[in-house]
């Protein structure tokens, strides 16, 4: 009885263990999300791990923009920036119409905190075009991310 308890002990140490260092691990060495807002708060960006599993897969990255209203709107121009120089940009007449949430970039490289990242997008509402520059500054640490190894095995089944 005590032989099971001490080996039961030894197991749930062990996988205590390899769990706090692999959140430690992930906390100081996986790259922040970057977030943003517009000034008047109609949208937000997120530069982001891609979530769709298959792109996830490859470690994309992406950046989506949120409308944050219940009015109807569409978007005439989407650019996505770093350091100035532009890295992607589109009408978004790829995406559902009125989708709340667009696809601007999907990139094999994660944010670098040292970089300037912006997203102009410029849109129609009630018949008045209007644009936004929005900064995507704002680090959200990550302390526990799943590996892709691990992903991978939990979308096959």
């Amino acid at each position: 009885m005590k032989k099971s308890r001490f080996i039961l002990a030894i197991i749930f140490s062990v996988v205590l263990l390899v769990f706090l260092a692999w959140f430690i691990y992930a906390g100081t060495h996986q790259p922040p999300i970057l977030k943003g807002n517009s000034k008047d708060g109609k949208w937000s960006v997120i530069y982001s791990p891609e979530k769709d599993i298959d792109l996830a897969r490859q470690d994309l990255w992406a950046v989506h923009i949120t409308w944050k209203r219940d009015s109807e709107f569409s978007i005439k121009e989407v650019v996505f920036k770093e350091n100035g120089v532009v890295e992607a940009s589109g009408d978004a007449t790829d995406e559902p119409k009125n989708a709340k949430e667009v696809a601007v970039a999907i990139m094999g490289d994660p944010p670098n905190t040292n970089n300037d990242y912006t997203v102009e997008v410029t849109w129609e509402e009630n018949g008045k075009t209007q644009k936004d520059i929005i900064l995507v500054n704002k680090e959200i640490k990550r302390s526990f991310v799943i590996p892709n190894v691990i992903k991978r095995i939990l979308s096959l089944g």
